[in-house]
């Protein structure tokens, strides 16, 4: 009997993780001919894959009341926004959290780890060896962007900054010197060739919190900011004020120039030609909107939004009640990084979000 549930769990383990492959390798590997060939299949693969996951835990009736509830929320939410919007990111989300119910965190992010290494070794090679011949290249000033392959160099930030953010999880904890090191290195090749903005203000922040993460404790005002998810509205709401501010505020304009990128600029004129809605409007791909929080209200609406602020509240509660200090300061991190990128709505680009759903090894940090 104990090597039949042994077996169970290594197969729905097996499932979940072909499904997280191939949902990064449709993300990140698009500029490659066969993955944007195949790329209706591999999206409606994915779907079945984390379906036939739930479906199991149905099957061995290893779903709690509460999360079976939880699972027809979800699913309903995510196939509504689809309807609505035609983006299967909110779906997706859904679907992935409600599969790694009962995986171990680490193996989900160590492995994940592994999977976004292999991806960037693969890309980078196709690339230099010819077999992906779809670049974006620009100038900024005097320096060259380079995506060496991905669809754009942010999206090279984008895997990269991930990568940084999974190694100082699993192996960082403690160790100021290599912390150090680790992100010079992540640093310079980001600066070097995508030359993204975004993760560089991330390491850095990311670097300087957690070297005083001493002062980060279960006080009051702590409790009101994690707890309550304060940080997720206050980073909603200086996003949105920003773009409010825009047209009347020079010193708005000037840091939209010099380090925004003209995000806000792009973020107005989304506003305008969208709106806020409740459930969301389909956003044509060439708007550009690189703002987690406004793509999220613009995109999906205001019932989407509360989903996503619900995930990252019961996110931080659990992480405050089991003290993983460290853990909490990559959240913020990545919350931050939100203001740049719309990537927050992508479930790959930030699986710490699964820690309170998944079986955990604590070990306070």
């Amino acid at each position: 009997m104990v090597n039949i549930k042994h077996r169970v769990i290594k197969t729905n383990e097996f499932v979940f993780f072909l499904g997280l492959i191939l949902l990064e390798v449709r993300f990140f590997m698009v500029n490659l001919e066969l993955v944007k060939y195949l790329s209706p299949i591999l999206d409606l693969s994915t779907t079945l894959i984390f379906l036939i996951c739930i479906l199991i835990k149905i099957q061995k009736k290893e779903l709690t009341k509460d999360n079976f509830v939880r699972m027809i929320i979800i699913i309903v939410l995510g196939l509504i926004s689809l309807a609505v919007t035609k983006n299967p990111f909110v779906l997706k989300t859904g679907l992935v959290i409600l599969s790694a119910d009962g995986i171990r965190f680490k193996t989900i992010i160590r492995t994940d780890l592994f999977i976004k290494i292999f991806i960037l070794i693969s890309v980078i090679l196709l690339y230099f060896s010819g077999i992906i011949n779809t670049s974006f290249t620009s100038v900024r000033g005097e320096i060259l962007r380079n995506s060496w392959g991905f669809r754009h160099p942010n999206t090279l930030g984008l895997i990269m900054i991930i990568i940084f953010f999974e190694i100082t999880y699993l192996y960082g904890k403690e160790r100021n010197a290599w912390k150090i090191i680790l992100s010079i290195m992540f640093a310079a090749f980001i600066y070097l060739v995508p030359n993204s903005r975004a993760p560089l203000y991330v390491i850095i922040f990311y670097l300087v919190i957690s070297l005083l993460k001493y002062k980060v404790n279960e006080n009051f005002l702590n409790k009101i900011i994690f707890r309550k998810n304060l940080l997720f509205i206050i980073f909603s709401l200086v996003s949105i004020l920003m773009v409010a501010s825009y047209a009347n505020s020079p010193l708005i304009i000037n840091i939209d120039t010099e380090i925004m990128s003209n995000r806000i600029f792009y973020q107005k004129i989304a506003f305008e030609d969208t709106g806020f809605s409740l459930l969301g409007k389909n956003i044509s791909e060439n708007t550009i909107l690189d703002n987690s929080y406004i793509y999220v209200l613009l995109g999906y609406g205001v019932f989407i939004y509360y989903f996503y602020y619900s995930i990252y509240k019961k996110l931080f509660n659990s992480v405050m009640d089991d003290k993983q200090i460290e853990l909490l300061i990559i959240i913020v991190s990545i919350l931050l990084y939100g203001i740049f990128e719309n990537s927050l709505t992508n479930i790959i680009c930030n699986l710490f979000v699964l820690y309170p759903f998944c079986t955990k090894e604590l070990k306070h940090a």
